[in-house]
């Protein structure tokens, strides 16, 4: 917590430097979360030296212990091809596991997956659930796509 107050500025003085070593500190004790900040840390260069080797490093460990968030981002930089090789599949595995925890957005990009035939087999009648359940959070993006296939 006083990683996410230091890094935020939630009532007391911004300070990444800090905000990164409590985030490190959570990290090596197993915390899930807060391996998924050390990566955002080092990705953006937060109170650390930008490295996008050892950011993706620790999103795979966040992703791996459950962090949604860093399932999703792990999902979305596989399936952008951001700081790795482009690879649908690895981008499915991640968004598969995000959205079977309710990630709305993990939901949308499965569904989207399923529609093109991205890392998966197309499959429209998967897709539209998968739509549907994002949809049912409130996301802008599924709802459209559901309209469209009206």
């Amino acid at each position: 917590m006083l990683g996410n107050w230091l890094i935020h500025g939630i009532g007391i003085k911004k300070n990444y430097r800090k905000a990164y070593n409590h985030f490190l500190s959570a990290a090596k004790q197993g915390h899930a979360l807060a391996s998924y900040e050390v990566g955002v840390c080092l990705a953006n260069g937060h109170g650390v030296k930008k490295d996008i080797s050892k950011a993706m490093k620790w999103y795979k460990i966040a992703a791996s212990r459950g962090c949604v968030e860093a399932q999703e981002s792990l999902a979305a930089r596989y399936f952008y091809g951001d700081y790795v090789p482009q690879n649908y599949e690895a981008a499915f595995f991640w968004y598969r596991k995000a959205a079977a925890k309710g990630d709305a957005e993990s939901q949308y990009a499965l569904a989207y997956c399923y529609e093109f035939g991205l890392g998966v087999r197309k499959n429209s009648r998967t897709a539209r659930n998968w739509y549907q359940k994002a949809g049912k959070q409130g996301h802008e993006d599924a709802k459209k796509a559901l309209r469209d296939s009206k």
